[in-house]
């Protein structure tokens, strides 16, 4: 049975709200810690069961039927909850799941001839021996590996320990691959802390043995880097590599992209940058721009609120480019942008809004504040005049 704070959360996420109730949702949303817990609970449940673009062909008479159909997979236990929580979505919502938000667990999609297909995208955690695990809400993770334990708190947090039998003989490297649509948690070892953001992967000792600590990372992370002045913690990313005692720092560094953005929070940083044999040193509150095509690096006054965001689950953007927040959205919200008028990238834009929202909510925002106009086909979407 849901509670009175879950049927709110649930019904500010079917869209049903007017403006000024998300306004007030969201000033009830920053009041508490525990309503952000919950929240960010309750959006996990919602994506579970939510349909991709094709919702808005399944009649309504028949949805819950087609949902309980596909529900007889899972255990008894997620049937019950599972349908306890659609009675209240389509009590409250009908048939608001036209497409729209990231592929965060399982997404169904009526095919033509009715059957649902289930499409999973989830985080896939590589040992050392070469097995790879998914790992989901229904993946019990907690085995002992040379040194280590590993434990799997919940479907997106992933916890690594040392156990009574360290084993510093050989360095086992684990690889943790984050798709789009979904972000995820990390201890390690040695207690520093890694949020990854969508699309992202990093590659970690499961024990730190020698005198440094070093991870490997393509995509984005926030780091909280445990203390240990005999062994500096070292994040190595393509074109650039940096060492820290003890901080909290930002490193955005996708493959797809020229661009490696550094911002520092607390702490200090020394950052090397090979191909054009530079090295500098960033404060708090400041920020790094290395663009590899044309070799520049700068460095400039962070907004931290902005820079690290996507970890508190919101979207900020201010004064940037269209295609770099559509490029931003998409690696969240699992979509395809098409300019149809290229010139459209450069138009930017200023954007303040929940990661959990709809995104054709946001769009919307975007929409109407300078001049553009958003088609949508599947999970394409286009961009014109």
């Amino acid at each position: 049975m849901l509670n009175t704070e879950e049927e709110y959360i649930f019904d500010y996420l079917s869209g049903n709200q007017s403006v000024a109730d998300e306004k007030l949702f969201n000033v009830w949303l920053d009041g508490s810690a525990h309503r952000r817990i919950l929240f960010k609970k309750c959006c996990k449940e919602y994506y579970k069961i939510r349909w991709s673009c094709r919702w808005n062909k399944v009649s309504a008479g028949n949805s819950f039927l087609q949902v309980q159909e596909r529900l007889r997979r899972e255990s008894r236990i997620q049937i019950f909850k599972y349908a306890a929580l659609i009675v209240i979505l389509l009590t409250v919502g009908g048939g608001f799941f036209y497409w729209n938000t990231s592929s965060l667990d399982l997404i169904a999609e009526a095919t033509e001839d009715g059957i649902f297909r289930i499409d999973t995208n989830k985080p896939i955690l590589t040992l050392g021996n070469g097995k790879q695990i998914v790992l989901s809400v229904d993946t019990q993770v907690e085995q002992s590996l040379a040194g280590t334990d590993i434990t799997l708190v919940d479907s997106n947090s992933l916890m690594y320990s040392i156990n009574s039998s360290l084993d510093c003989l050989s360095v086992n490297y684990n690889r943790l691959t984050i798709p789009r649509g979904c972000e995820f948690y990390l201890t390690l070892s040695d207690g520093s802390r890694v949020w990854l953001n969508a699309g992202s992967e990093l590659k970690y000792p499961e024990i730190f043995c020698k005198k440094e600590r070093k991870v490997y990372l393509s995509g984005e992370a926030y780091f909280e880097v445990a203390q240990d002045s005999t062994a500096p913690f070292k994040v190595h990313v393509s074109g650039m590599e940096l060492e820290v005692l003890g901080t909290g720092f930002n490193v955005q560094a996708y493959g797809d992209e020229d661009v490696i953005t550094t911002t520092l929070v607390t702490g200090k940083i020394v950052q090397y940058y090979p191909a054009i044999h530079k090295k500098i040193f960033l404060e708090p509150a400041r920020q790094s721009v290395y663009n590899s095509s044309s070799g520049t690096l700068v460095t400039q006054p962070a907004d931290i609120q902005e820079a690290i965001g996507w970890k508190d689950a919101k979207i900020i953007a201010r004064n940037q480019r269209l295609d770099d927040i559509l490029r931003a959205l998409s690696r969240w919200y699992d979509f395809e942008v098409i300019y149809e008028n290229p010139e459209l990238k450069d138009i930017r834009f200023h954007l303040h809004s929940n990661r959990f929202d709809n995104i054709r909510m946001i769009l919307d925002i975007l929409q109407a504040t300078n001049g553009i106009h958003v088609r949508y086909q599947g999970n394409k979407i286009y961009i014109n005049k």
